[in-house]
């Protein structure tokens, strides 16, 4: 969410120019309700694309220690015990595919989804994978923080991992050779 350019520029689903504040305020939220020291074990990694000087005022406000220190996402994502994702892009896409624990932080209602999307945003929300209220996202992050995979390998939560996959994923014996083809008929 932190690509959002000041100024909009074209049609795009969520959030536009200043409704970039109120996110800034829900991961501000997030961190400041997170149980006891729970909070050491968070890493915040802002996106290079920073035009609203977000990296700075989280730095000013709880200094250096606050942000990760890996310059490569799949770093911080092969060491993180669960990764709060603030949109439903490429990260939030890049850590289910993943299959590390993680949960979605951000307002449903400024994305426009398809109807099955839509469905699969509200299983998200009844089981506790996207959060639009960033102290109910402390407290169950605070819960199982301890032993994510105890949660995030449920029966219910991997039917709706699987749910997600198989309506967002494009999945093949092999990958590499089917997109190939595919470029290759393009050209």
């Amino acid at each position: 969410s932190d690509t959002v350019p000041i100024y909009p520029f074209k049609i795009d689903t969520g959030p536009i120019s200043g409704q970039i504040v109120k996110s800034v305020k829900s991961w501000e939220n997030f961190y400041e309700n997170l149980e006891g020291n729970k909070k050491s074990f968070f890493k915040f990694r802002g996106h290079p694309s920073d035009y609203w000087g977000i990296q700075k005022y989280f730095q000013n406000k709880y200094g250096q220690d606050f942000f990760s220190k890996k310059k490569n996402f799949k770093d911080d994502l092969e060491t993180s015990r669960i990764a709060i994702n603030t949109s439903f892009s490429s990260t939030f896409f890049e850590t289910m595919y993943s299959g590390r624990p993680n949960i979605l932080l951000f307002d449903g209602t400024i994305f426009s989804l398809n109807h099955e999307t839509r469905k699969l945003v509200e299983y998200f929300k009844e089981n506790q994978i996207l959060f639009d209220d960033s102290s109910e996202a402390a407290r169950h992050v605070s819960k199982i923080l301890e032993e994510p995979y105890e949660w995030w390998n449920s029966k219910k939560i991997l039917d709706i991992r699987n749910k997600f996959n198989s309506l967002c994923f494009l999945k093949k014996s092999d990958d590499l050779k089917y997109w190939q083809e595919i470029f290759k008929s393009l050209l």
